[in-house]
């Protein structure tokens, strides 16, 4: 399904006004995150990207370490990848899926789940360096790629 009709039938289904696709692409805020949604050049597949925020400054290595940890883990399993923004150094995770037999649900799926582990990000931000132990982070302190949905997708 091209992202024009995918988008239509995506807004029809949660009663959303106002989702337009311009020059291959759209923006809208879900549960008040950020999300741009683009095909890429060759029409084949389509980018969905949210913002998870910036990273914290007083251990910004630290965290995009374990960024680049849960990159390595989520590349075998599932087109999903960070990203950092370069104008505004903010993160960004980005799900990349085919065009060819995207459905409405499947994509809602997808979604849905992209939203959660970018809501999990957004809590490690936040609670990154702020434990009462300061000690090197561990694998343990990431949001895991692939959690259960929660069934619950607000625009």
């Amino acid at each position: 399904m091209e992202l024009t009709g995918l988008m239509a039938a995506f807004a029809a289904k949660l009663g959303i006004d106002g989702v337009e696709v311009k020059d291959g692409g759209c923006a809208l805020s879900i549960d008040g995150v950020p999300v741009e949604i683009a095909e890429t050049q060759d029409g084949l597949h389509l980018v969905t990207s949210a913002r998870v925020g910036t990273p914290p400054l007083e251990k910004t290595a630290d965290f995009l370490g374990l960024i680049l940890e849960a990159n390595a883990a989520s590349f075998a399993l599932q087109d999903v990848a960070f990203g950092k923004l370069p104008d505004s150094g903010e993160l960004v995770l980005q799900w990349r899926l085919p065009t060819q037999g995207v459905e409405l649900e499947s994509f809602c799926t997808g979604l849905e789940a992209l939203l959660n582990q970018v809501e999990q990000w957004r809590q490690a931000i936040e609670g990154f360096g702020f434990a009462a132990d300061e000690a090197a982070v561990m694998e343990a302190d990431a949001p895991v790629f692939g959690r259960p949905d929660s069934g619950f997708m607000q625009v």
